[in-house]
């Protein structure tokens, strides 16, 4: 496994940045109204392609508090521990300062994320009640019941103070 230390690279979630398949179609109607892409980005450290990020919301327009899901098909080998260790690193570096709040999400972050392989997929939603579940292709590997983790989670690649302003660009569409 390679250990990456760039700050975005702990997390997860996508799908292929190709037409979605039945599957994952049928995943995504599960929690989204009429889903739709709304961007796609890469993230690369260094010269390593780390993976592709697909986000997808209702009809394409992306709202922080409605159901969206971020998938992200990794191109390099990743343990699920340093996932986990990354996502909750960024989201301290978002101003989460609640330590019992991050023991917690850490904990549960660790029993959910598997290791990754090049042409993994994950998918992380978050669904109208607010709540985080997460998919490694269509299986369904957990879910975070706290708003707030959902709200942080998922700044990690569409806050505005997010590492990877460039990626964020893209999975928003903006110009």
């Amino acid at each position: 496994m390679l250990n990456f230390s760039h700050p975005i690279l702990a997390t997860l979630l996508l799908l292929s940045s190709f037409s979605l398949s039945a599957v994952e179609r049928s995943l995504l109607n599960q929690h989204i109204a009429q889903p739709e892409k709304v961007g796609e980005g890469s993230l690369t450290y260094l010269f390593w392609h780390v993976y592709d990020a697909t986000l997808y919301a209702s009809e394409g327009q992306w709202q922080p508090e409605q159901p969206h899901a971020l998938s992200l098909t990794y191109q390099r080998a990743l343990e699920g521990k340093q996932i986990a260790d990354r996502s909750i690193e960024e989201m301290r570096r978002q101003g989460i300062n609640d330590e019992l709040k991050m023991a917690s999400w850490h904990r549960q972050l660790s029993q959910i994320l598997p290791d990754v392989d090049q042409g993994t997929v994950l998918t992380g939603i978050f669904t109208e009640d607010k709540t985080t579940v997460f998919y490694q292709a269509d299986t369904k590997l957990g879910e975070i019941e706290d708003p707030d983790f959902g709200k942080h989670f998922f700044a990690i690649w569409l806050g505005e103070n997010t590492s990877a302003p460039n990626l964020r660009k893209q999975l928003l569409a903006l110009p």
